[in-house]
């Protein structure tokens, strides 16, 4: 970076590099572009450290209250979940609270890689603009849905695995989701 007032080299030697010049901030500019983007990268891996590794005990938690039929007699304030959830960690282990935590970053994987696929080789849109018409909207609900059909398969495995009982299963394996989940899609359930 050249000091204020420093002549340059070359043919534009008749110019001078001042903080004011147009030059100067176009150069402020690119830094702040970049500061931005670091900036953007550390709140988005921020959000989703804290969307996937902080909250998914609770949404273990209010899977297994869902499940567990009885638990309606146990869960009648708020302060009764303290008592769950000692019940839980008792019953299965410190770990129940973060089971099923692999399996949900590779479903989160699958959705994000079938959407970028699905974008890249049809026009479906990805994200939408400020000004977005009705082809547009439905146009980005079929991509979203279309993602959604391909990964329901691998979420219906993975959410099984975060109410599963330890006590049911050995430890389960970082790739029994998509295991599953492709089970789920070729293998097809005998007609009754």
């Amino acid at each position: 970076m050249r000091m204020r007032g420093e002549r340059l080299q070359g043919p534009v030697a008749h110019f001078r590099f001042h903080p004011g010049s147009a030059r100067w901030w176009g150069a402020a500019a690119g830094s702040s572009e970049q500061l931005n983007r670091f900036a953007g990268f550390g709140i988005g891996l921020a959000s989703l450290f804290t969307e996937n590794v902080l909250a998914h005990p609770c949404i273990v938690l209010r899977r297994q209250c869902q499940v567990n039929y009885h638990a309606r007699n146990y869960h009648l304030t708020p302060f009764t979940i303290v008592n769950i959830m000692y019940s839980i960690n008792k019953a299965q282990g410190p770990r129940a609270l973060w089971k099923g935590m692999g399996s949900t970053f590779i479903v989160q994987g699958i959705t994000l890689g079938t959407e970028g696929i699905i974008s890249e080789f049809t026009p479906l849109p990805r994200e939408l603009s400020h000004k977005w018409s009705l082809k547009q909207i439905g146009g980005h609900l079929l991509l979203k849905g279309l993602t959604y059909v391909v990964a329901m398969p691998f979420y219906s495995a993975s959410l099984i695995e975060t109410v599963q009982s330890e006590i049911i299963r050995d430890n389960p394996g970082i790739l029994d989701c998509v295991k599953e989940g492709i089970g789920r899609v070729v293998v097809t359930p005998p007609l009754e």
